[in-house]
């Protein structure tokens, strides 16, 4: 059974009374409560020895005496055995006229066998008691009266108070461990949230520092004045949205507690004007085309913001000599479709960045994740970027 349905199965009375165990098989009791059972066991044993006519705890009575209780203390230790060993020692303690200690010891080990035994286990030790209460009538010379009734009565109630508590005690068991369990899928469901926020914000840093990285470059090229003050501005917020960012990811990597994302900052539409801003700064044309007829829901919006930057920064690393770029973003038939193409480069200079190579293969998983479809490789227009996502 898996965890998740464990965490939802609720158990079953029999369960709770021990129906599936093995015959034989018991649920040991906490070690310190079978020392302290054991323990005042032993102590009403020897209390009721020195209260008892001591000129009558001689000889075989003594023994007999002895064997009862030694094997009814054993029952919190080993029931099962006990339960087996009682009908002949309470046998031997009838013969020498101890019946009285001999259904004590019966129903305390009624009392154990109830916690810790099986249910069958149960069942078959109650009906012995119970035949071995009507088997012993002839050797007493006495018939079933009030007092032998009481005694039955005194001995299902022991077993039926077992029960119940035993039943508690392996209900509150299956909650801790429903608990656990929950905790369990709270701290997966959070890792996975937070390795899936540092992705995105992975994304979102690599994009910044590549813009970085490429206006540092054009500044080494020694534009105009216009262009110099351009790319500073550009590098400056670019800069300060990486720390921003930075700080996000530190916060996701350091704990759930800590796993806030500031979602307004980034929407596809803040995005698609930021990115056309950039590249035209870098002296990269870009024509930007927006028809959202539908609305976008906010979690489609940040996968289309997400794939918006990834495939530009690809754009800037592999092709900052582009002839231009086409952004596209199109609500219609009840999806969005984000396309981004670039043309074929200049003939200047290229500067390389070093990839990851993780940048398509996390756009797709992205886009395939909220039950789109994405494509990225060369067309007509050069290199082409699309990505399209049911608004439903």
């Amino acid at each position: 059974m898996s965890r998740a349905s464990r965490t939802n199965a609720k158990p079953s009375w029999r369960r709770l009374v021990g129906s599936g165990m093995p015959f034989f098989a018991f649920q040991p009791l906490a070690t310190p409560a079978r020392y302290i059972a054991t323990a005042l066991i032993l102590l009403f044993v020897v209390g009721n020895f020195v209260l008892a006519d001591v000129g009558e705890m001689t000889g075989w009575r003594f023994v007999a005496y002895a064997l009862v209780w030694m094997v009814a203390a054993l029952a919190p230790w080993f029931p099962p055995a006990v339960a087996v060993a009682m009908i002949p020692a309470g046998t031997l303690g009838l013969i020498a006229g101890l019946s009285t200690n001999a259904t004590l010891a019966f129903i305390l080990v009624a009392a154990f066998v109830s916690l810790a035994c099986s249910l069958r286990l149960i069942v078959a030790y109650t009906a012995a008691y119970v035949i071995w209460q009507f088997a012993t009538i002839p050797l007493e010379n006495r018939e079933f009266d009030a007092g032998m009734f009481s005694v039955l009565l005194v001995f299902l109630a022991t077993t039926l108070i077992g029960l119940g508590f035993r039943a508690a005690r392996n209900r509150e068991q299956s909650l801790n461990a429903q608990i656990a369990d929950q905790e369990h899928l709270r701290r997966e469901a959070a890792a996975r949230e937070r390795a899936r926020i540092a992705a995105e914000l992975h994304d979102v840093v690599a994009h910044d520092l590549t813009i970085i990285s490429m206006h540092a470059h054009a500044l080494r090229l020694g534009p105009d004045e216009a262009s110099r003050a351009d790319s500073e501005r550009v590098i400056g917020e670019s800069a300060k949205r990486a720390l921003i960012d930075l700080r996000h990811l530190l916060d996701v990597l350091y704990g759930p507690e800590r796993m806030t994302v500031d979602a307004s900052r980034d929407t596809l539409a803040t995005t698609l004007g930021a990115i056309e801003n950039e590249l035209t700064a870098a002296s990269i044309p870009v024509h930007l085309e927006i028809d959202e007829t539908e609305p976008i829901p906010r979690s489609i919006d940040l996968s289309l913001t997400r794939v918006a930057r990834e495939a530009v920064t690809n754009i800037v690393k592999h092709s900052p000599t582009t002839a231009g770029v086409r952004i596209a973003l199109a609500t219609a038939g009840g999806a969005a479709t984000l396309t981004i193409s670039n043309s074929p480069e200049r003939g200047s200079q290229r500067m390389r960045l070093p990839s990851s190579g993780y940048g398509l293969i996390g756009m797709r998983e992205r886009v395939e994740g909220v039950g789109g479809t994405f494509h990225a490789g060369p067309d007509q227009h050069g290199w082409t970027v699309r990505a399209t996502i049911p608004l439903d």
